[in-house]
């Protein structure tokens, strides 16, 4: 055999690897090209949706105008948002009449972290629609309940808020896709593989098959290449492609676990139970548990109703049961009813069910259906305590 021949038979194996790469990167952007036609619109969140916090403005029909700044801040809210941090993971602000130089501040809050998120944006010109990637974002996660922006300028001055708009992954170029979301580490989420309420509903390519269909169109290749060079299939070069395979899946499982374990060990070492406790994904459910203990008590016989309108909420109604054990916990109610005053001593409500008010002087929970006799003892973003009469 020619040394032209021997590189030439050396290489087919690789040849036929990059081949079948190729291959599948094109045809899976070829796919995310023709699903553009059929791609979902940006979620919009028009200016007009938000309220003014601190300082003031008026709705326009092209967005909110403020107008007025308190102690040089302004911060507009939206309503209450379904998003999911999974699915819309870039968002587009456009602002009018806000000059650069002049900080902005994005907040939200979202089911998997109740208290409020900020990101400091950085602006290198005049504001016009900017695009930001949100993806590694900590606190861009689960389900997005509420989201503002802060603006702090000395000067005050008068500035438009047209709307934000929120974009899928989608929109990527189709390879930048396969290649982000085929070769990323999946970080440790602490999620119980048992217990997924509330957990991320992004849905993933598995690696496995993914690998297992290269392997099959290189060895196509390499059969195809075979043919045109006379050469039969060596059982050496499919055992090294069957290893090659093996080695990918293997190599990605060690990143993957050498992640997740530098991540808990940093999140967790050197701590004591309790503040490992506080420091979990479910920590703000344990830490609020624990102040209410002393309000509560700890009697077992203690009476407690947690009420949920919202399903997504799920993961924080079953952690909060969990750590305000061994107390009597009725934990399956989604709407308030009267005859709770009767059956509980102690009502946890989780979020801001709809139509639901508290009337301070008269002590009273009222929605369209009901009231209850109760007394507010403790308020947080994620859950309010009642004592119920």
């Amino acid at each position: 055999m020619s040394r032209w021949a021997q590189w030439r038979e050396g290489l087919r194996l690789p040849l036929a690897l990059l081949a079948a790469a190729l291959l599948l990167m094109l045809l899976g952007s070829s796919w995310s090209g023709l699903s553009r036609s059929a791609q979902e619109a940006p979620r919009v969140i028009p200016g007009a949706a938000f309220t003014p916090v601190l300082g003031s403005g008026s709705r326009r029909a092209h967005g909110l105008q403020v107008e007025r700044f308190q102690e040089e801040r302004v911060q507009l809210l939206s309503g209450m948002q379904r998003l999911s941090a999974d699915h819309y993971r870039y968002l587009q602000v456009r602002l009018e009449e806000l000059p650069s130089g002049v900080p902005l501040t994005l907040l939200w809050r979202s089911s998997d972290s109740p208290q409020p998120q900020r990101l400091r944006l950085s602006r290198l010109h005049n504001w016009g629609p900017i695009t930001l990637d949100l993806t590694h974002q900590p606190g861009w996660r689960g389900e997005i309940l509420q989201i503002g922006i802060e603006v702090e300028d000395p000067l005050q001055r008068r500035f438009t808020l047209v709307d934000l708009r929120f974009y899928s992954a989608e929109h990527r170029l189709g390879i930048a896709a396969l290649l982000s979301d085929w070769g990323n580490t999946q970080p440790w989420s602490m999620r119980s593989i048992n217990f997924l309420l509330g957990a991320s509903q992004k849905e993933q390519a598995w690696l496995t098959p993914l690998v297992a269909a290269w392997l099959v169109t290189a060895l196509l290749f390499y059969l195809l290449f075979g043919r045109f060079t006379h050469r039969p299939a060596k059982r050496s070069a499919l055992l090294l492609l069957l290893a090659v395979g093996w080695g990918v899946l293997n190599l990605h499982w060690l990143a993957n676990h050498w992640i997740q374990s530098r991540a808990t060990y940093q999140q967790f070492s050197g701590k004591s139970p309790q503040q490992a406790a506080a420091a979990a994904l479910d920590g703000h459910a344990y830490r609020l548990a624990e102040a209410w203990s002393a309000i509560i008590g700890d009697h077992p016989a203690t009476r407690l109703r947690i009420v949920t309108h919202d399903p997504r909420m799920g993961y924080w109604r079953h952690r909060l049961h969990y750590h305000l054990l061994p107390r009597n916990i009725y934990n399956l109610d989604q709407q308030l009813h009267p005859t709770m005053g009767a059956q509980a001593d102690y009502l946890i409500l989780l979020g801001t069910p709809p139509g639901v008010r508290y009337h301070h002087h008269l002590q009273r929970l009222e929605w369209e259906e009901g009231s209850l006799n109760a007394t507010l003892l403790a308020s947080d973003p994620l859950a309010t305590l009642y004592r119920l009469q």
